[in-house]
């Protein structure tokens, strides 16, 4: 199933990049202030993908499959 992420920045530009569980980079979309980006993505596999900043600004740590509350576009 598709997930699209909608990817836009506070301050600065950005760039939104996606690892796999083995630390492959599988998308990247670049987050610029006073625009949205979409990105669809089609997980391949379970397990913890990561969200790096691709300009060194920090890390969010994304599970997947997501956790009950959140399948389903329910929450």
């Amino acid at each position: 199933m598709p997930v699209e992420f909608l990817v836009r920045a506070a301050d600065v530009n950005h760039g939104f990049g996606l690892y796999d569980p083995d630390g492959r980079l599988v998308a990247e979309v670049q987050a610029m202030p006073g625009y949205t980006n979409r990105l669809t993505y089609v997980f391949k596999k379970p397990g913890t993908y990561k969200v790096l900043c691709l300009e060194f600004c920090g890390v969010l740590i994304m599970p997947w499959p997501p956790p009950l509350p959140y399948r389903g576009g329910k929450r």
